[in-house]
Formats: C-alpha cells, sequence, structure tokens
C-alpha cells in the first residue's frame, strides 16, 4: 500500500524538478504521464504501479522495484537502474536508451519495440523476457541472460554479447 498521495507526489514535483523520495511506496497508485526526471529515488517501491508516458529522465532509481508495473511509452533515458526490478512490467514501447540497467530483472517483462540502444545491460536477467523489435542497439549486454528471450526482429548491432548465457545460435 502506497504511503504518499498522489496530489502529494504532483505538488512536490510542481515545486521543484529533482525531488528526493527514495525509499517511498508508490504501489499501486496512477502516476501516468508525471515527470520524475533528475529525481532520487533509490529503492523506491512502484510495484503494480500504472506509469504510462512517465518521464525518468536521469533519475537515479538503483534498488528500485517496478515489479508488475505498467510502463507503456515510459522515458528512463540515461537513468541510474541498478539492479532494479522489472519482473513482470510492461515496458512496451519504452525508452531506456543510455540508461544503467546493470544487473536489473527484467524476468518476464514485456520490452516490444522499446529502446534499449546503448543501455548497460551488464549482468541483468532478461529470461523469458519478450524483446519482439526491440532496440539493443549498441547495448552492453555482457553476462546477461536471455534464456527463454523473444528476440524477433531485435536488433543487437554493435551489441556486446560477451558471455551472453541462452542467445539463439542465429540471432549473433
Amino acid at each position: 500500500m502506497a504511503n504518499i498521495t498522489v496530489s502529494r507526489i504532483k505538488s512536490l514535483l510542481k515545486e521543484k524538478s529533482n525531488v528526493h523520495l527514495s525509499g517511498t511506496d508508490f504501489s499501486g497508485l496512477d502516476l501516468s504521464g508525471l515527470d520524475f526526471s533528475d529525481s532520487t529515488l533509490i529503492n523506491s517501491n512502484f510495484t503494480n504501479t500504472k506509469l504510462e508516458n512517465t518521464r525518468f529522465l536521469r533519475a537515479f532509481l538503483p534498488q528500485s522495484n517496478f515489479y508488475g508495473a505498467h510502463l507503456v511509452g515510459a522515458n528512463f533515458e540515461e537513468a541510474r537502474l541498478e539492479k532494479a526490478n522489472f519482473s513482470h512490467a510492461n515496458l512496451m514501447g519504452a525508452a531506456l536508451s543510455r540508461a544503467d540497467l546493470s544487473h536489473a530483472n527484467f524476468w518476464g517483462a514485456k520490452l516490444q519495440k522499446a529502446s534499449l540502444s546503448f543501455a548497460t545491460l551488464l549482468g541483468s536477467n532478461l529470461t523469458e523476457s519478450k524483446l519482439t523489435s526491440a532496440s539493443l542497439f549498441g547495448a552492453n549486454l555482457k553476462n546477461a541472460d536471455l534464456t527463454r528471450a523473444e528476440l524477433t526482429g531485435a536488433s543487437l548491432t554493435r551489441a556486446n554479447l560477451d558471455g551472453v548465457i541462452g542467445l539463439p545460435q542465429p540471432v549473433r
């Protein structure tokens, strides 16, 4: 259960652009369309939160939990999301270019048509994720786990695939 209200969040974001809400429980709220760019949200809980078209540009979100979150069209460009949990999240069409997603968990996540160009996915778990038509151009996938991931139409051009687990041979 969330420990903050949507009206309080809107008020904080209106007051300043780089809010500090680390450890906040946003679970189950509808925060669609809000702008958290440049904010600090370390270890925050976004479980089952609706975040459609929400902006997190350059936000600092390591160890945050997005389990089951609805992130269609969300923008995480250049965000820091080390060890974040995106298990079962819907990130269709999300922008994650140049984001640091090292050791993040995307188990069963929907990433169709997402942009992960030049993202750092070092050691990330993408098991059973849906990456259909996603762009991973120039992404660093070193030691990532792509076991049973759907990669039809995904672009892995210039991606670092060293030590990747579960990558189908024709995709290389």
